[in-house]
């Protein structure tokens, strides 16, 4: 299980400086009418907090048709710094999107396997930048016949 407490983590994490990002959802296997939850967890591996001044996310879900499905992106300017604060040692975990399989604009329409593609970048306000590639994590959903 991941350090966000999800169970579906993409096996490497992602490192800069002294932050270390792990991307998760709750869990491989959904049935219609659920939702699916990304999200990251920073981890703060040094000795001082970690001040953020910035935290992007994006998610894109494709069908095994390759047909997008979902895509959504989201911006955090950090300003409220306590909320982008991460102490020594500590770790805060960042919502990067839901996916809800029965919504009208961004329903599962196939049963079977969906390719999501999630990736968060922040900028602390000293240090370097950490930017995550889009990390692909598989799931599958299970839509019941008529």
């Amino acid at each position: 299980m991941g350090s966000s407490g999800l169970a579906n983590c993409i096996d490497q994490s992602t490192v800069s400086g002294n932050l270390t990002l792990t991307i998760c959802t709750s869990k491989i296997h959904y049935s219609f009418g659920e939702t699916v939850r990304f999200v990251g967890t920073l981890t703060n591996t040094g000795d001082t907090p970690v001040q953020l001044s910035t935290i992007s996310t994006s998610a894109f879900i494709m069908d095994r048709m390759d047909s997008f499905v979902l895509r959504e992106a989201g911006f955090n300017f950090c300003f409220n710094p306590t909320s982008c604060l991460i102490p020594a040692g500590q770790s805060m975990t960042v919502a990067i999107a839901n996916w809800f399989t029965d919504d009208s604009v961004s329903q599962a329409k196939l049963s079977g396997p969906y390719t999501a593609f999630v990736g968060l970048s922040t900028c602390p306000t000293v240090g370097p930048c950490l930017g995550s590639d889009f990390l692909s994590l598989r799931i599958v959903v299970s839509i019941p016949q008529n």
